[in-house]
């Protein structure tokens, strides 16, 4: 009863005191009405599907004079759309771009479907999802077809279709996730089939700085991300219902190293949305923290698990809160759970190791230095909290070793 009255009272403070009026009322999304491809296709026996999304590939340049930005403004489209979506675990495109330049090359030609593949298989993806789509000079529709693919069984795959009014692009993308949600046999939350019924670029006057923006940061080597970010926002704050907008002008302003804009956007965004969306909460609660305002970040995180929106991120960014707030006790037990989902965290790692230290608890810091070590052979922290260990147990030798070790691999730590 006291939970429930807990949980009534923060959803209740979320609704009169956070969000605007003007939240969005769900839309149906283009395409519902029509029937999802039959047979449904269990493509992974129920568990999240970790994905890579390809760059689209356009048959035909009539969107624009380059081709570029439309492809790009489809990616982040998809991207914020299946990344809200708990059935899918889509790999970050930042993350990607690190080890896959072509990946990020908007404008150049696209890599390889086995390329694909190949850098799936680095980041523990099963599938690539490969959107394509056609359009005719004089025409005014354009045609999508999206496959979802297995990179090891060629024959386990949907592909789903949508026409749709060029300017109305958003319609034509939501009925081709729509239909494969339905493919797939996904079972929705009621806040995720919420989001994908809610309407995310307004009338669509941002698409093309949203495409441009992509272009833009990918291909000059000297990106003013803070600049990128201010167009968004200044698009988004003219365009109600540009909500692609404001997520990528947050993104842009944490690249740009203010943190601060980046938190507010993130929180506006959410707010806007209404709860629907839980991987932004984790986001806001990041930038709250980089901004070093820690008590903000924990009111996201609070009002995220007051509402049932509890993920894998923000039980992760909740221990690196309590660990900035100084809370070891509440950061330990978070922590824990940490490794739960994630056995070789490195925060997790390292702050139980020196909580565990800092209790004179040596034979179970030593335990999981040894993880550390396997994990990460070449950070010094590692062995620093290892040789703490070592003292505390008055093994002189084996703490002489590991803090020599240490020091070589922090030479610049007095």
């Amino acid at each position: 009863m006291a939970h429930a009255i807990k949980r009534r009272f923060i959803y209740t403070l979320f609704l009169f005191l956070i969000v605007p009026i003007s939240a969005v009322l769900a839309q149906d999304p283009a395409g519902e009405s029509e029937k999802p491809p039959i047979p449904i296709i269990n493509i992974n026996n129920g568990a999240p599907i970790p994905l890579v999304i390809a760059r689209p590939i356009a048959e035909s340049k009539a969107m624009d004079a380059d081709g570029s930005w439309y492809p790009a403004f489809v990616f982040e489209y998809l991207f914020f759309r299946l990344d809200a979506v708990n059935q899918f675990q889509v790999v970050y495109p930042d993350t990607l771009c690190t080890q896959f330049s072509d990946y990020c090359a908007f404008g150049q030609s696209a890599p390889s479907r086995q390329s694909y593949f190949s850098q799936a298989r680095k980041f523990n993806a099963s599938f690539v999802l490969f959107p394509e789509f056609k359009t005719e000079k004089k025409s005014k529709t354009v045609e999508f077809t999206i496959t979802l693919q297995s990179i090891e069984n060629d024959d386990k795959r949907i592909v789903v279709k949508a026409s749709c009014d060029k300017e109305k692009s958003d319609e034509g993308l939501d009925s081709c996730i729509s239909q494969l949600i339905a493919s797939a046999g996904m079972s929705l939350e009621s806040h995720t089939a919420k989001f994908l019924r809610t309407k995310i670029v307004g009338s669509g006057k941002c698409e093309r700085l949203v495409g441009s923006s992509v272009v833009t940061m990918n291909k000059s080597s000297i990106q003013n991300h803070a600049k990128i970010a201010d167009d968004l926002k200044k698009c988004s704050d003219q365009e109600n219902q540009s909500y692609l907008s404001y997520y990528l002008g947050a993104l842009e302003f944490a690249k740009a190293g203010r943190f601060e804009n980046a938190a507010l956007l993130m929180k506006d965004l959410i707010f806007r949305l209404g709860p629907v969306y839980p991987n932004l909460y984790p986001l806001a609660a990041r930038f709250f923290r980089l901004a070093e305002q820690n008590e903000n970040a924990m009111q996201m995180i609070k009002v995220c698990e007051g509402l049932n929106l509890k993920t894998n991120p923000i039980i992760i960014e909740k221990a690196l809160v309590l660990e900035a707030l100084g809370d070891w006790a509440n950061a330990e037990t978070a922590y824990q759970e940490v490794l739960t989902i994630d056995q070789g965290n490195f925060n997790a790692l390292l702050f139980l190791m020196r909580k565990y230290n800092k209790d004179e608890k040596a034979d179970e810091a030593l335990k999981l230095s040894q993880v550390f070590e396997a994990k990460y052979p070449d950070n010094g922290m590692g062995y620093l909290e290892k040789g703490k260990s070592f003292i505390i147990l008055k093994q002189t030798k084996n703490a002489q070793s590991a803090l020599s070790r240490a020091s070589g691999l922090l030479s610049g730590n007095a």
